[in-house]
């Protein structure tokens, strides 16, 4: 019997051990995990109209690569030549007329006023005396006041006609006065202005690059209305390529600005290549890391952190929207 028991706790004492480290191992809490999950982004310029209108005609697509100062797309421009044609003419007209008044009224010019005028003064005279003969009648009751006012109107006419006459002929023979050509020099100032304002209007209804780069997304088509300000499309800029990270408030003095660390992407080659910290963001974000397990712990703020490759150059394949991880120092 006693052999019995001591094979017994020979097999027990073991298997007391084996559970009693079993739980110490489990209970034990698991090292940190210092690795940081992040996403490589890009630097983006929109493409926006500066003048409303149709959209007359498309000329890229998604994915294509463009220079800066390229033709993208062209504005419907109907009504603004139409007004551009019209700021034109009335430069003409304002050159023509201060032309006539540089080189003042010919003879032929002022001897038509002079005839003019003569001719105002005889029909003046002749209302006077129709008017004359229509009070008369009007006494003895032959016609009406209403006859009678017709004539004075016709008279008062005449004389307007005679004072406008001998004005002209007295303005034709002074000649040209300084605030004549200078008014006239004005009103060919504002014609030029306004065709300048329809030219850059006209500018303004084609579409180009702001810069090099690839066009990421296009949210209009060919032949919808195009509002002033509204993004049209959006170009990635070339060879601005970064990894952005969410850095917990308490690890920020681990990544400062400069620092450099190893990043892995996998896809692009090579998939683990060096990386340095080149912007932080001076205040907090949003708070994505809430303890669980750990007691006494609160929740902890992020800022973001960007990270660019020591030479771009050598790593092939980066791409907006692909996954990145770094161990933190």
């Amino acid at each position: 019997m006693k052999a019995v028991l001591k094979n017994y706790w020979a097999l027990l004492i073991p298997l007391v051990v084996l559970i009693i480290a079993l739980i110490f191992f489990l209970r034990k809490p698991a090292a940190a995990d210092n690795t940081v999950i992040g996403m490589v982004d890009a630097d983006y310029v929109d493409v926006a109209a500066e003048f409303p209108g149709r959209l007359d005609s498309l000329l890229v697509q998604q994915g294509d690569t463009v220079k800066k100062g390229q033709l993208l797309g062209v504005l419907r421009s109907t009504e603004i030549n139409a007004i551009r044609n019209q700021a034109l003419a009335a430069i003409e007209a304002a050159q023509s007329q201060l032309q006539l008044l540089e080189k003042g009224a010919r003879p032929e010019a002022i001897k038509a006023a002079d005839n003019l005028y003569n001719i105002t003064q005889e029909q003046y005279k002749l209302m006077q005396k129709t008017y004359q003969r229509m009070e008369n009648l009007f006494s003895d009751e032959v016609i009406s006041g209403q006859e009678k006012d017709l004539v004075y109107f016709k008279l008062q006419a005449a004389k307007k006609e005679m004072e406008t006459a001998k004005l002209n002929m007295d303005m034709l023979k002074q000649g040209t006065r300084p605030e004549m050509l200078q008014a006239a020099s004005a009103i060919l100032k504002q014609a030029q202005e306004g065709y300048n304002l329809t030219k850059a209007l006209s500018d303004n209804t084609y579409l180009h690059a702001p810069s090099d780069g690839i066009i990421s997304s296009m949210v209009i088509e060919e032949g919808e209305i195009v509002s002033i300000g509204y993004p049209l499309m959006t170009l990635q800029k070339p060879n601005t390529y970064h990894v952005r990270f969410n850095i917990r408030q308490d690890d920020m003095n681990r990544l400062p600005v400069g620092a450099k660390v190893r990043l892995d992407v996998p896809g692009c080659t090579p998939g683990k290549f060096e990386a340095v910290v080149y912007k932080a963001a001076p205040s907090l974000t949003f708070a994505n890391w809430i303890p669980v397990k750990e007691k006494g712990k609160f929740e902890l703020r992020t800022f973001t952190v960007d990270l660019k490759p020591v030479n771009p150059s050598d790593v092939q394949g980066l791409r907006p929207g692909m996954t990145a991880s770094l161990q933190m120092p």
